[in-house]
């Protein structure tokens, strides 16, 4: 039985012996409980949340340019650094061809074509 249950059933019992001030005191402590649940749904959901983009943090990984995502020995991405880090949004590059790739998001176009042993990442902006 929940506690809503038994309120409620504790509330009928004074309704039937007449005494109101308990009744009022029950039908508050009822609105408190519902209060209280609803407040520990929204907890859970925002832990929910937490819990998920901190696994997604732990599974990054940034090559100096762009963010890939780990999953083992696979990788997947690559994802737009900017977007992520400004907005923490994980935004997939699109291949440009040519050695390019383009977030969809803003804009920005990596160079990926190595030039000795850096690669290069600018904006069109």
């Amino acid at each position: 039985m929940s506690t809503l249950d038994n309120i409620q059933i504790i509330y009928e019992v004074l309704k039937k012996a007449g005494n109101i001030d308990a009744q009022k005191a029950l039908t508050d402590l009822k609105e408190q409980n519902l209060k209280l649940r609803e407040e520990n749904l929204a907890f859970k959901e925002q832990i929910k949340e937490l819990e998920e983009k901190l696994k997604i943090k732990e599974q990054l990984e940034f090559d100096g340019r762009m963010y890939w995502l780990k999953n083992g020995d696979t990788k997947e991405g690559p994802y737009c650094h900017l977007c992520y880090e400004r907005d923490n949004k994980l935004i997939h590059l699109l291949d440009a061809s040519d050695g390019f790739y383009k977030c969809s998001a803003c804009d920005v176009l990596y160079d990926i074509r190595k030039t000795g042993d850096t690669f290069q990442g600018f904006s069109l902006e």
